[in-house]
């Protein structure tokens, strides 16, 4: 019971649940003759085993608290709504997160059947749009051949999806099944007559008119901005610095979506210039998304710029045509830095942005 108890609060989580709505969930037609004395009861070993200030006693009955990344219900509910104002891979990838939060049947281990009928079919649908969200997203970004395996298997589930036999038909005629996809249209149509005694939907005869016709529209292609490289050339051999070098891989590979900045410091000889360009830091980091570095100097002797200057062309190098570098620089002066004089500033974004910022680092990291 307390199980139940607790799911009938997770489910309503930040949110007051009435006694009388818990008794109708925990004891269909039949509840016990004082049900607040209870429910009262049961809440009060929730408490023990989850902490006094988790659960509330909220006039009509009791809430429980609980931060979005503590519930999986929640962090898919954020994921998703996050992947609405989004789009194309940022979109895609919030959505990948939000199913990965679904682990089997959902209440599967809750025995509960009142909440099973009210709950389930509605978890059960949300899911459901949101795959139909990342496929559809899938598609747009020409993965057609990675989809039809999760298109057979949500169909196997849901037969009488007709948006899911729709990605399907055009993911296998994208993949050069033309015969499939055919194939496909007529496994839906029959099913369609025998179990409702319909057709397939307007959608679903047109594109297989399409796919006869060979009129499918093309994959949108989207922009790709250049990879910027502007590191020094690489040296014919380095020596040492495998602790430094190893800890920037860490500052590239921890970035998480964000431009990563490393401030290499120290005195003449130390080869700041070289170390972004050498080993694998260059090959893994570098060739795959772009890097850029700079002097952090006050000013540049050859070139007579400025490190405002020098800020500004290294955000105009991750810059898009939708997201123009920023105008004016962040400040950066040999004040700003320690050691500036002796100082190299090495940027590269793990995974691309959608818009180039730069910032200074009040506490460089790393600083050798």
């Amino acid at each position: 019971m307390q199980r139940s108890l607790l799911a009938c609060l997770l489910l309503e989580a930040n949110r007051p649940v009435p006694v009388d709505r818990l008794a109708a969930w925990l004891w269909p037609g039949d509840p016990p003759r004082d049900v607040r004395t209870t429910l009262r009861g049961y809440v009060m070993r929730l408490r023990r085993s989850l902490g006094q200030d988790r659960i509330e006693t909220r006039d009509p009955g009791y809430l429980l608290r609980a931060r979005d990344d503590e519930l999986d219900l929640l962090r898919f509910r954020r994921a998703a709504n996050r992947a609405h104002a989004e789009s194309d891979e940022r979109a895609n990838r919030l959505w990948r997160e939000a199913l990965a939060e679904w682990r089997g049947e959902p209440l599967s281990n809750v025995p509960c059947d009142a909440l099973h009928r009210e709950f389930v079919p509605e978890l059960v649908e949300q899911r459901l749009l949101a795959l139909d969200s990342r496929i559809d997203g899938d598609l747009r970004l020409g993965r057609h051949a990675d989809v039809v395996a999760d298109l057979t298997e949500v169909l196997r589930a849901h037969p009488l999806r007709e948006r899911f036999w729709a990605h399907l038909m055009l993911a296998q005629y994208r993949s050069s099944r033309q015969a499939d996809a055919l194939d496909s249209y007529q496994r839906i149509r029959a099913l369609l007559a025998e179990e409702l005694g319909v057709e397939p939907s307007p959608e679903l005869r047109e594109l297989h008119r399409s796919i006869l016709a060979g009129d499918v529209a093309p994959v949108p292609t989207a922009h790709v901005a250049p990879v910027p490289a502007h590191l020094p050339p690489d040296v014919y051999a380095f020596t040492g610095r495998a602790d430094g070098l190893a800890e920037l891989d860490g500052v590239a590979a921890s970035a998480d979506g964000r431009v990563a900045i490393a401030v290499l410091t120290g005195s003449a000889g130390w080869a700041r210039p070289r170390s972004p360009c050498t080993g694998r830091t260059a090959t893994a980091t570098g060739s795959r998304t772009g890097s850029s570095s700079s002097t952090c100097a006050a000013t540049d002797r050859r070139t007579r710029s400025t490190p405002p200057t020098r800020s500004r062309r290294c955000c105009a190098r991750w810059a898009r045509p939708s997201h123009p570098a920023p105008r004016s620089a962040p400040r950066c002066s040999a004040r700003s830095w320690p050691s500036a004089r002796r100082s190299s500033c090495w940027t590269t974004p793990a995974v691309r942005t959608r818009s180039a910022r730069s910032s200074p680092a009040r506490r460089p990291a790393p600083c050798w």
